[in-house]
């Protein structure tokens, strides 16, 4: 989350200020005894060379406290970009069948016809969603398509990364999400989410309301309220996932959800919860270990598989 990195980042800067203040006292108490008992041209030589050390360290420090963060940054963006080249392309809004149409004609990044055997290709982009709204939103469609490799990341309020809103038959894979509302937010059915990686969002990393959706092979850490959630439709695959470092690690919201092979660990509350008068869900082989209240909890659920 957002809030840690700060943490993170005023921490490492007290440690930097420690270190210096600590070597000053060292330092000067070191000074004041070489100067006492050598000769005056040698306390002048090596109490120089003290100096000229010591100030490459703290520069060292404190470049490195002030630019981790930023180089971190980075290298999760282009996690996944192929050397091949990328797209730094704006948000956009694909709607309706007819608007991949448009899209594939006008731009190189969007290819495929969107059947079955082939299906519509957007990948290689990264996106700055600039905090105003989602990164790649697609309305309305039931052709087929893959978002495949790309970035995305700083969505506003309530906005993902990326979001299908009544969207059947697409596959989300690959792609990496930082510092979005939601990282991957599907309303539909149909649709498979796989080899992902989100973090730092603010809500959820994966919020899945739809039925039929396999979400399988994602990484989610360090999100707010979830890495991942389930609350709407019935038999999701949630399956081979990790949630780690975020509030709650995955929650099931609904009926006849499987949540299988999962590692849920270090998250700051519940690795796997059940929520309450849920029936029929099957949550079984999963890893839910060092996490801060519960491993798995069920509220009040029945006919559940653990």
């Amino acid at each position: 989350m957002i809030r840690r990195n700060c943490w993170f980042a005023l921490y490492n800067n007290f440690k930097c200020f420690s270190s210096y203040f600590l070597h000053i006292i060292g330092y000067r108490f070191l000074a004041k005894t070489i100067w006492k008992n050598l000769p005056s041209k040698k306390n002048i030589l090596i109490v120089l060379s003290f100096i000229f050390g010591f100030s490459i360290f703290i520069h060292t420090n404190f470049y490195f406290s002030q630019n981790n963060h930023n180089v971190d940054v980075q290298s999760d963006i282009e996690l996944t970009l192929k050397s091949a080249g990328f797209w730094n392309v704006a948000p956009f809004t694909i709607s309706g069948n007819s608007g991949w149409a448009t899209f594939n004609s006008t731009y190189e990044w969007v290819n495929g016809n969107g059947t079955w055997d082939e299906p519509y290709v957007i990948e290689n982009i990264t996106v700055d969603a600039g905090w105003l709204g989602s990164g790649i939103e697609i309305v309305g469609s039931n052709v087929y398509f893959i978002i495949r490799n790309c970035s995305v990341y700083y969505s506003g309020i309530s906005y993902s990364g990326i979001s299908l809103e009544l969207v059947n038959n697409g596959q989300i894979i690959n792609n990496t999400l930082l510092y979005n509302s939601r990282g991957i937010q599907i309303r539909g059915n149909y649709n498979n989410v796989s080899n992902n990686i989100v973090k730092y969002s603010t809500q959820e990393g994966f919020d899945i309301n739809g039925g039929n959706n396999n979400v399988s092979l994602n990484t989610a850490y360090s999100n707010g309220n979830a890495g991942f959630i389930i609350h709407g439709g019935s038999n999701n695959l949630i399956s081979r996932n990790t949630a780690s470092y975020n509030w709650n690690g995955i929650g099931v919201e609904f009926n006849n959800t499987d949540v299988i092979n999962n590692i849920a660990n270090n998250n700051d509350m519940i690795g796997i919860y059940l929520s309450q008068n849920h029936d029929s869900n099957n949550i079984s082989g999963n890893i839910a270990s060092s996490n801060a209240v519960y491993g798995i909890r069920i509220f009040r659920s029945n006919d559940n598989f653990v």
